[in-house]
């Protein structure tokens, strides 16, 4: 063809599975081939423009195009001089990807929580659809509705993208905006959420999350045997890469009664290969509008901080079962309903609005024993349906802990919606300990250096000086009744117990195994190294826990073979487990009831198994004057012994049970009388929030004044 003094030259493009087509997929597995109609001589040419900013010099040749769009193109026959003697019309290539980069959310449309038993989520039994910008969900302020399902898409060259939510209109704040206030999650938020399962507490819980991140997954694809792609599993044969796609479920929450939220939702533009675009392709998006109904209250909750859990309560920040008189014990009310969601349309609660009631194991306290103030001051104005106090406790006892003492409240309110409440709620239980209450001696921290250095005065003129023993020296190394964390006291320990605190693996403390380890080039990653910047008190207290609990409070002695009587009339010590002398003429076994061998040419003590010869015996009472060689008894006797020679070199007695008992080994002196912690006390009483967790929280609440 040839239109004035130029020629023009047609081509045919076929696509990937040979039918002609302008248009293909921006895969390298699904090229287009362009064929010219020409034939060209052989000192030309062949020249493509693509349109895409490459050439081909190829007659007949292959193209794919790996970004969609719409391509321009080209053909031109060259001279030996680059001169153009041929050009074609020019061809609009349409490109497009064969897995889109877009989103699609489903759901239903009421959209809420409810426990059902079996299952963390329960929704209505109609089919959930996707949801097109401009529909309505339903919400209740509070719950943390859904789920919500996003599914996205991603073509090869668009790396995963994240999706976030603008909540527009909304009467309540981004959940993100009040981290760095102590107290905000009070306030009325909005917020999306995801659920993970708390294996140590065998349920769902919802964590807040700024942006949806879905969990992605490869897509394969091939070519089908009648045209065109079909997906397929990695493993099939001619299988390719063609893109992403992801899931993921989500939660939307608002705490404000409104009719015109609305939740916009969008990818992550700045990630979008196309972020410097405007158009279609970076700007997808879903808005979707919000009604949202006032929900029920139901009752109180009471927690230290009012972190107490929604939908899935938690028990993490209830008031700690160790508490001591005189120590503010802050507390924070909040309305909760059924399903144990925080519910907010009401005014702040002041404390003259509620009614208190504080009982110990059901009984109640008298309020002249308590003190309840508000610290709804310290909080802004903005917070809804709470109350921020603290109790202090005052002269309950001063020798044993008041226990199982629990908060109640009773609030009338009345809700913005004009819908009027009685609501009640009741702490979880704790104690009040006097301060100080647990306390211990280590050994050798009854040593009284300024008696010491009394003992040490040789020059008679030094006897009288009772102004620079008593008041100088005994005012800096202590005495005898002194307290452990006296100078001379500290000094004597440490050196006295030098090896058990340094080097018994079985008695050191934990900083001194830590360094063990790291001379040993042991990895300690697992211990937490920071508990070296703890304050003395409370680290005295860690290195006493972290030692063996039967070093700590020692073990009773289990020796069960005290026969030697070495003398003695009485067996109040020596010989406890030696009964009376047997007549083995008469004497009758009953097998559990041991006896015990003395040989006489030794002196040595054997106990004997009663049980042991029941097999040749047979029968469970036998007399010792039937023993033979085959009973298994270690007795040794000459090979012709008969039973009337063995009083020759064997007396037999009855045999005592019982454990000589002494306890030994502890680490803590209790016999001094410091020492509260008792000697009998278990190891969950030590351990598992016991004493020493109780001894902890003392000294951070009492002397180191932290709540």
């Amino acid at each position: 063809m040839s239109e004035g003094n130029i020629t023009f030259v047609d081509f045919s493009v076929t696509n990937f599975n040979g039918s002609p087509s302008l248009s293909s997929y921006a895969l390298p597995e699904t090229p287009l081939t362009f064929i010219p109609d020409v034939i060209i001589g052989d000192n030309d040419k062949a020249f493509w423009a693509w349109g895409d900013g490459t050439t081909s010099y190829s007659l007949t040749a292959n193209k794919y195009y790996d970004i969609p769009g719409q391509y321009t193109v080209n053909f031109s026959i060259l001279d030996c001089f680059d001169n153009v003697l041929i050009s074609s019309q020019s061809k609009i290539i349409t490109i497009v990807d064969y897995i889109q980069y877009t989103f699609k959310i489903r759901g239903y449309v009421s959209l809420y929580f409810q426990p059902d038993g079996e299952s963390l989520f329960f929704s209505p039994s109609s089919d959930a659809y996707t949801f097109e910008s401009g529909n309505i969900i339903d919400l209740t302020n509070g719950y943390i509705g859904g789920p919500i399902t996003i599914n996205t898409y991603y073509p090869p060259y668009q790396p995963p993208s994240d999706v976030y939510v603008d909540v527009l209109s909304s009467g309540s704040v981004d959940y993100y905006s009040i981290s760095s206030r102590k107290y905000g999650h009070l306030q009325n938020t909005y917020g999306i959420f995801d659920s993970l399962y708390n294996y140590s507490l065998s349920t769902y819980q919802f964590r807040e999350i700024d942006r949806i991140r879905s969990i992605n997954s490869e897509i394969f694809a091939k070519k089908g045997t009648s045209g065109g792609l079909i997906q397929c599993s990695k493993e099939d044969v001619g299988s390719f890469y063609v893109g992403l796609s992801g899931y993921k479920e989500f939660f939307v929450k608002d705490d404000t009664v409104n009719e015109s939220v609305s939740f916009d939702f969008y990818f992550d533009k700045t990630n979008s290969y196309f972020k410097d675009k405007s158009d279609s392709f970076n700007n997808l998006g879903i808005t979707l509008s919000a009604e949202i109904s006032p929900a029920s209250a139901s009752h109180l909750s009471i927690t230290t901080n009012g972190l107490d859990g929604e939908g899935t309560p938690i028990t993490s920040f209830h008031i700690g079962e160790h508490k001591f008189s005189n120590t503010k014990i802050p507390f924070v009310v909040k309305i909760k309903d059924y399903y144990n969601f925080s519910i907010k349309n009401f005014p702040n609660i002041e404390i003259g609005d509620m009614t208190f009631s504080v009982l110990s194991s059901d009984n109640i306290i008298s309020s002249e024993y308590y003190t309840i103030s508000s610290l709804n001051s310290t909080l802004s104005s903005d917070h809804f349906g709470s109350f921020r106090g603290y109790i202090s406790f005052n002269d309950l006892s001063d020798v044993s802990p008041t226990v199982d003492i629990k908060i109640g409240v009773v609030l009338p309110t009345i809700s913005d919606e004009s819908i009027s409440y009685s609501l009640s709620g009741e702490s979880n239980s704790f104690s009040i300990y006097p301060k100080e209450y647990y306390e211990f001696y280590k050994k050798n921290e009854d040593f009284g250096f300024s008696e010491n250095l009394k003992d040490m005065r040789f020059q008679e003129f030094l006897l009288d000086d009772g102004v620079l023993f008593d008041d100088f020296l005994g005012s800096i190394f202590g005495g005898s009744e002194s307290s452990y964390d006296t100078l001379g006291k500290k000094i004597y320990e440490k050196i006295s117990n030098f090896t058990e605190n340094i080097s018994d693996v079985d008695r050191c403390e934990i900083f001194s195994l830590l360094s063990q380890m790291e001379m040993l080039n042991v990895d300690k990653n697992v211990y937490n190294s920071s508990l070296v910047r703890y304050p003395e008190l409370v680290k005295r207290i860690i290195n006493m826990a972290s030692i063996n609990k039967n070093k700590i409070t020692g073990s009773s002695n289990k020796f069960s073979e005290n026969f030697d009587i070495k003398g003695r009339t009485s067996k109040e010590v020596y010989g406890t487990n030696i009964g009376n002398e047997i007549d083995i003429n008469t004497y009758i076994i009953t097998a559990g009831n041991h006896v015990v061998a003395l040989e006489k040419f030794s002196g040595n003590y054997t106990l004997l198994n009663s049980f042991q010869p029941i097999s040749s015996v047979g029968s469970a009472t036998y007399p010792i004057s039937s023993y033979s060689g085959d009973w298994g008894w270690p007795l040794v006797l000459p090979p012709s012994s008969q039973f009337t020679d063995i009083s020759k070199y064997y007396t037999f007695f009855e045999y005592v049970s019982g454990y000589e008992g002494s306890v030994s080994g502890f680490s803590i002196d209790f016999e001094n009388s410091g020492s509260t912690i008792p000697l009998s006390a278990t190891n969950s009483e030590l351990f598992d929030g016991g004493i020493f967790e109780n001894m902890i929280i003392d000294k951070f609440t009492n002397t180191l004044r932290l709540n």
